[in-house]
């Protein structure tokens, strides 16, 4: 008897050639929420989007320009400032 056919008679079928690396790998999943890996603190864990118009888009660049700062941080400033100003349980966190 050939292998093959005792391979079959067990039930384990045919000998199988081995495959070959995937030609398309899957994109890497979503980060999780929660810490990165790496053990480093999130210092700003939620993310905001906010609609502007065209002249605060301007100004915030001309200004966030001027401090040599990007954009992101200058509006983190501009929010930070108003609800010191609004808010008086914010100034105590």
């Amino acid at each position: 008897m050939d292998t093959a056919r005792i391979e079959a008679e067990k039930g384990q079928g045919l000998p199988k050639a081995p495959r070959g690396p995937s030609a398309a790998p899957q994109a890497p999943a979503p980060g999780a929420n929660g810490p990165p890996e790496n053990g480093r603190p999130v210092l700003y864990p939620v993310r905001l989007r906010v609609n502007v118009n065209v002249a605060m888009m301007q100004s915030l660049q001309r200004v966030c320009r001027r401090w040599g700062i990007p954009e992101g941080i200058g509006a983190r400033i501009a929010i930070t400032q108003f609800l010191a100003q609004q808010d008086p349980q914010y100034r105590s966190e």
